[in-house]
């Protein structure tokens, strides 16, 4: 994993290497590794009767402890228990490959075979950073033991021999250690696990799945998975030093990405990591396909590669001066000080003991997660400010929209009281009224009736419509019909006019603004059509569907833009023509809708009567 473990994965490749040539063993020989035990690198062939013929040159040694290189033959171990109590006598073997083991009892000398037994991974190795695991030989009596170790790759192994006596007080002590930093973690699994129910943060599920990689990675280095959980499964004690390092690393990896947002703020150091889990799942894929110690030179390289980024992360950002920086680092800096303790031990520059150097890398460990949660706190309680900080501003947003929106509806009310006072337009009433007492004094009531009542029918309409913000396309074309009526009847038929309403339209379901046609059709009569003098005035009024957007067209053939012009500059033709772009410029401003609005000569190549020709296009207002 991404840890610092840069001096011990550079000591562990050069010495490595020191190790097979120094302490290479000639075949036919023995080494003393204890009181009472020795080696013999023989031949795979050698019988249990030949290795016994050889122990005439065996002299017992004070060392208890003695690591071997890499051997191609096979190995018998030779153990004196006759003069020791009776008791139970603890073996670690520490070849990963290594598949079982026999044990001979010596009784008259003549080796007996007694046990015949397949090994339990992992064994101890010292060179590849892997647990120890203890066996139990027989116990109810004392004699001499022959132990011939089988391998899949016939590599021999160092072994460390001790009794019952001896190993409880290590035991007992391993097993508090390892309860101290298991029973940690899964606290610090289930308090994480509580708050990610309730604030559903990514981080804290990464930092779970972080958590778990370091209980399967340090209860593989204990031996505690292999003892107690996966007992039974060949498979993860086989290939648990190519499973677990990497997974953890791979995590890892991901963790600190997502913890100091390298992705936005490093996008270098993004890449690194990436290449740091890239370099893992190579070992992974290296320690289960083939027998070399490839798959460890690339975990090992993977250490320190990896190291160097998250140190280098670290780093800038405690200088960036982020807090989650600082504690990053200084949980960086605790599991180094481990690893090199442990590293320290384990080339017997330290005191040694087997099950006494891993707690430096455990302690170290310990301190590196907490120190890391420490550091996601910290990056939660800052993404909750951003987090309160982006809601505070959301909210300052929201009231200055709703304030913009009480001054859009009131210039929209404003606007609307404006149009109203267009389209009653005090001359248009005025004239209505002349009219009705023209038809009486002229005695044609039956004329008079019906004017009065449209009259009456229109400024009812326009009433209730006042306070419509829009009307269906039948309600608008109603309203444009009462009112050209009205100015036909009083003009005596000075003009026609003309509507054109395509059929596919929905006059019920489709929504226009209201006050907007009807001024332009007041121009059109009053500023284009009366100043014709022949009679032949034409007002065209059409809507038809184009593409999904209401088109409207209000055209007259009378003198033009040109001519009309200078005339247009009465207070109520120039509050109709303010009213129409206030109101067109408000809608498409608060996003209630689009209009367009054009202005062209119908008939350019009349020069006399070239009209006038506006077109309307309203978009979004289909369905309102």
């Amino acid at each position: 994993m991404p840890h610092p473990r840069i001096f011990y994965s550079m000591l562990v490749l050069l010495l490595g290497l020191s190790y097979q040539s120094a302490w290479g063993i000639e075949e036919g020989r023995f080494i003393n590794v204890g009181k009472d035990g020795l080696y013999l690198h023989l031949p795979t062939t050698i019988s249990a009767e030949e290795a016994l013929s050889l122990l005439d040159e065996f002299q017992p040694s004070e060392r208890e402890v003695y690591t071997l290189g890499v051997s191609k033959e096979a190995l018998w171990v030779y153990l004196d228990l006759s003069q020791r109590e009776r008791g139970c006598y603890y073996l670690s073997q520490l070849e990963p490959r290594m598949t079982s083991y026999k044990v001979f009892e010596v009784e008259g000398g003549t080796p007996h075979e007694v046990l015949h037994t397949g090994m339990s991974l992992p064994f101890r190795s010292r060179h590849m950073n892997i647990s120890p695991m203890v066996y139990k030989l027989p116990t109810n009596s004392e004699g001499i033991y022959l132990l011939r170790f089988e391998s899949k790759n016939n590599r021999t192994i160092p072994i460390y021999l001790a009794d019952n006596v001896g190993l409880t007080d290590y035991v007992d002590k391993q097993s508090f250690i390892n309860g101290l930093y298991f029973g940690l973690l899964i606290i610090m699994i289930l308090y994480n696990s509580f708050i990610y129910i309730s604030v559903r943060d990514i981080n804290y599920l990464i930092y779970i799945i972080f958590l778990m990689s370091m209980i399967l990675l340090m209860g593989y280095m204990t031996g505690v998975l292999q003892q107690y959980i996966f007992a039974d499964c060949i498979y993860l004690k086989t290939y648990g030093s190519a499973i677990y390092p990497q997974l953890s690393g791979i995590i890892v990896a991901l963790f600190i990405m997502r913890l100091l947002k390298t992705r936005t703020d490093a996008p270098v150091i993004h890449r690194l990591l990436i290449m740091t889990a890239g370099f893992y799942a190579l070992s992974f894929l290296l320690g289960h396909f083939t027998e070399s110690k490839i798959g460890y030179i690339f975990t090992h390289g993977a250490n320190v590669f990896g190291s160097i980024v998250v140190f280098i992360a670290a780093i800038r950002t405690f200088f960036r001066g982020s807090i989650t920086g600082r504690y990053v680092l200084m949980g960086w800096l605790f599991l180094a000080v481990g690893v090199i303790l442990y590293t320290l031990t384990e080339n017997g520059l330290m005191d040694y003991h087997y099950m006494v150097s891993l707690h430096y890398v455990q302690m170290g460990s310990a301190f590196e997660v907490l120190f890391f949660s420490f550091a996601l706190s910290d990056r939660i309680n800052r993404y909750k400010e951003e987090r309160v900080k982006a809601e505070m501003e959301r909210q300052q947003l929201l009231l200055e929209a709703s304030r913009r929106e009480r001054e859009t509806t009131q210039r929209l009310a404003d606007m609307e009281s404006k149009a109203l006072r267009a389209q009653m337009n005090p001359h248009f009433v005025f004239n209505a009224l002349e009219a009705i007492r023209y038809y009486i004094q002229h005695n044609e009531p039956q004329q008079a009736e019906t004017y009065l009542t449209k009259f009456a029918r229109l400024i009812r309409m326009y009433l209730d419509t006042s306070k419509e913000r829009y009307l269906t396309l039948r309600k608008e074309i109603e309203l444009l019909t009462l009112y050209t009526e009205l100015e036909h009847m009083r003009f005596e038929d000075k003009f026609k006019v003309e509507w054109n309403i395509a059929e596919d339209l929905d006059l019920d379901e489709t929504h226009i603004p209201s006050m907007i046609i009807q001024p332009l059709v007041e121009n059109a009569i009053n500023h284009g059509l009366l100043d014709r003098m022949d009679d032949q005035g034409l007002l065209y009024v059409g809507f038809r569907d184009i593409d999904g957007d209401l088109v409207v067209v209000v055209a007259d053939n009378g003198v033009g833009l040109g001519a009309t012009e200078g005339k247009r500059n009465d207070e109520h033709t120039s509050l109709g023509r303010t009213l129409i772009r206030d109101r067109i410029h408000t809608l498409q401003q608060t996003g209630l809708g689009e209009v367009t609005k054009d202005y062209a000569e119908w008939e350019p190549e009349n020069q006399e009567y070239p009209g006038t020709k506006v077109t309307l296009v309203f978009k979004g207002f289909r369905d309102e």
